[in-house]
């Protein structure tokens, strides 16, 4: 008799953890990028950080987009 109120219970945690799943990607998504500035010349840094603020930006004035080491961005192949 407890098998099908577990089974019950394990679908809804299931599904509640798979919905925080998809929003903690959806937040983090993106966020595991930055801009190396380095070869940039004649900005200062405060005139980098307010101009440079998406990826486009970044490469229009000569930066690199590059991703750190660890990023949120491959859920699905850290699991395999």
């Amino acid at each position: 008799m407890a098998i099908p109120a577990i089974s019950s219970l394990l679908v809804i945690v299931l599904l509640v953890m798979f919905i925080f799943a998809i929003v903690a990607v959806n937040l983090f998504k993106g966020k595991s990028f930055y801009c190396s500035t380095d070869q940039i010349v004649g900005l200062s840094t405060k005139e980098l950080e307010t101009l440079i603020v998406t990826k486009l930006d970044c490469l229009n004035y000569g930066g690199m987009w590059n991703r750190y080491h660890h990023h949120f961005d491959h859920i699905g192949s850290a699991m395999l």
